[in-house]
């Protein structure tokens, strides 16, 4: 089961634009805020983030310590865990944003995905993406995705035992 919790309040995280000249998309039904932290690059890490309903009340969060990893690795493992949980809920319709440019531009198919672990990570979320209607995945800065990243260094910040600081995670 994932761990996430229900209707937390009180973030300015990126959304669908609306107002003038701006109205939504009416394919977008749900968004999703995702980010990875790692302390060290490679050290601990942990990922959060927040699938959110664009009309309703439905809001569900997520925030787990990975072990050690890349700061990369995270980044996809933050997307992969929201979008099982996208799938869990049978969401058709996503707006993704992270603050990672490198994994959105290898999802949106602008940079190639040259290492090999995130090669596996990235067919993970293709696969995933595969699952659901239409989706869209976009760039935003830290500021415009702070509650997936206040998640993701908690979650970084409280390491596993001891066992779980070897080599990185796959």
């Amino acid at each position: 089961m994932l761990p996430w919790l229900e209707n937390r309040a009180g973030d300015e995280e990126a959304r669908p634009e609306t107002g003038p000249g701006k109205e939504r998309s009416p394919m977008v039904e749900w968004t999703l805020n995702c980010d990875g932290a790692s302390k060290g690059n490679p050290g601990p890490s942990g990922i959060g983030g927040v699938l959110r309903e664009t009309d309703g009340d439905g809001r569900f969060e997520y925030s787990e310590d990975i072990g050690r990893a890349t700061n990369n690795i995270a980044e996809y493992k933050a997307l992969l865990r929201g979008l099982e949980l996208a799938v869990e809920k049978k969401v058709q319709n996503i707006q993704i944003f992270s603050d990672s440019e490198l994994m959105v531009k290898q999802i949106n198919k602008e940079y190639l995905v040259r290492d090999p672990v995130l090669k596996i990570l990235h067919a993970s979320a293709c696969d995933l993406l595969g699952r659901i209607d239409r989706w869209r995945i976009s760039h935003v800065r830290r500021e415009r995705n702070k509650t997936a990243d206040g998640l993701a260094s908690g979650a970084a910040a409280k390491p596993r035992a001891a066992k779980s600081r070897g080599p990185l995670k796959k």
